[in-house]
């Protein structure tokens, strides 16, 4: 074997025997990095859990972070404040030994949405946290953990008000909210978180943007009053499964069948002599036949006459003519009693207000004036 070949294998088998080894061998089998700690008030959480990257929206995500204790001392937290309403803590007190630690639970609603996030399939998400150590309030912004929100599926809106729209004993006005899936192959369900006050109605539109409608509509069996409910969503895949799509807010106001317009007659102020007027309309439904049997007055100043109003259904307009007789702030009512087929007799009350002034007197004769 020739004498070069000989000297290179020899420098070979010195290099793999020293330090050159030694090089080879960690760059193949690299140390684990040491965990950077996030400390606040001398409570340490490792970084990497505050780092939720891309997360499916649902209403209940959590994780669960360990509190290290740092210091020589018990560090007794009385509570969290939170940058968001959308999260929470439990527990909500907690006592962290002296270099031990001590885990807590973040829980965070992903339904949420700031309105300018309304629609948006792709979200960012902060959240701070900082400890409450007693008997203080956080001295700073505490952890920020931050990632990505994707949805499964996005609605146009996050609340439908149908404000006082809603009648008694009437079927309500029907809103359509449309909703877009995230892709194809996925189809939307819904149920009623609360009471059973809507019918929900999911329809596909078939459309190449995934569009489907959601059709909302009060039901006649509603009492009288506000109602409030929630529809949650659930987003079926092509296999079946079942996975957390948003929620919507459903609201609005259940009014009487028959209610007068306005709900109060405010005739201001005229001086004592004088009279003053204003038209009455008793709104609701013109499918349902109700008659006004009878009209009571509390004042004898007070003279209720039918009349016809523009778009108005006959026999539910009415000027009421009021004779100011008093001075000062006045208040009577007039009930209308009205006949529905086959329920016993309703009675619309409505406040008719004025305010008295001293009789006004002609400059000529000195008399007060008509």
């Amino acid at each position: 074997m020739p004498k070069r070949i000989i000297l290179f294998v020899a420098l070979i088998s010195l290099a793999a025997s020293g330090p050159a080894a030694y090089w080879l061998g960690s760059s193949l089998n690299p140390r684990k990095p040491e965990p950077v700690f996030q400390v606040v008030e001398g409570l340490a959480i490792d970084a990497v859990l505050l780092e939720l990257g891309d997360v499916w929206e649902e209403s209940d995500y959590s994780r669960d972070l360990p509190l290290q204790n740092q210091t020589d001392h018990d560090i007794e937290i009385s509570g969290f404040s939170l940058s968001c309403g959308c999260s929470s803590i439990t527990p909500e007190k907690v006592t962290v030994p002296a270099g031990t630690a001590s885990s807590v639970r973040l829980h965070i609603d992903l339904t949420k949405r700031q309105p300018s996030e309304i629609g948006m399939p792709v979200r960012p998400l902060t959240v701070q946290f900082a400890p409450i150590i007693a008997p203080g309030w956080p001295k700073g912004p505490g952890w920020k953990m931050s990632g990505v929100i994707r949805s499964r599926a996005t609605l146009e809106t996050m609340t439908v008000h149908f404000g006082e729209r809603v009648v008694e004993g009437e079927e309500g006005p029907t809103r359509k909210v449309v909703a877009h899936l995230c892709e194809p192959g996925l189809r939307l369900e819904t149920a009623v978180e609360g009471p059973k006050v809507v019918r929900i109605d999911v329809r596909s539109t078939g459309s190449r943007d995934e569009r489907t409608e959601v059709l909302i509509t009060p039901l006649s069996s509603l009492p009288l009053g506000r109602f409030e409910t929630k529809a949650v969503f659930s987003v079926i895949s092509a296999t079946g499964d079942r996975l957390p799509g948003p929620t919507l807010l459903i609201e609005g106001v259940v009014q009487p069948a028959i209610r007068p317009l306005p709900s109060q007659l405010v005739l201001g102020s005229h001086a004592v002599g004088q009279t003053a007027s204003a038209t009455l309309v008793l709104q609701g439904s013109t499918t349902i036949p109700i008659t006004v049997q009878q009209i009571e007055l509390e004042s004898p100043d007070v003279r209720v006459e039918p009349t016809m109003g523009d778009g108005t259904h006959p026999g539910r307009t009415f000027r009421v003519t009021q004779k100011i007789t008093k001075e000062g702030d006045q208040t009577s009512t007039a009930r209308f009693v009205l006949h529905k087929p086959g329920q016993p007799p309703i009675t619309v009350s409505v406040a008719i207000t004025y305010r008295g002034n001293p009789p006004t007197e002609s400059p000529k004769n000195g008399k007060p004036m008509p």
